[in-house]
């Protein structure tokens, strides 16, 4: 038995047409899968494009030690300047210092942290860890 294409494609086409209902269901379900996977690759190229830009705009890189979590906590050794000077493609190296302050009035972030546990709430401890005043020195002519 042969399949003339010409009746499949009628027979297709007064499947679609007698159940307008289904047909237009299917066509839905279709198209929402297909309009979020669109929709994501356009978000991702978007985020890819502004972080692209946002980085294209940084005149110069900060140089930390591995694993820590912010400059104040990353300790360098001084002579790591002429180092970073041989580095091909370097113009300039300015060297900075940033550093929780020291204690003032003989209180620190750990006794105001722990006056704020025992005597405060939640919020305010987190918030005494976040008030820690940090002390910021560069080289100004550099």
């Amino acid at each position: 038995m042969e399949i003339d294409p010409d009746n499949m494609l009628r027979f297709a086409w007064l499947n679609l047409s007698t159940r307008p209902l289904r047909t237009a269901l299917a066509l839905i379900g279709l198209s929402i899968p297909i309009l979020g996977v669109l929709g994501l690759f356009s978000l991702s190229g978007g985020m890819r494009n502004l972080i692209g830009d946002t980085l294209g705009q940084i005149q110069g890189l900060m140089v930390v030690r591995e694993n820590a979590l912010s400059p104040v906590f990353s300790d360098l050794p001084a002579n790591l300047e002429n180092s970073i000077k041989s580095v091909p493609g370097v113009r300039l190296v300015a060297p900075e210092v940033i550093k929780l302050s020291p204690l003032v009035e003989n209180r620190g972030v750990i006794g105001k942290t722990l006056k704020n546990a025992l005597s405060g709430s939640r919020e305010q401890t987190f918030m005494s860890l976040l008030d820690q005043p940090i002390v910021q020195g560069q080289d100004i002519p550099t």
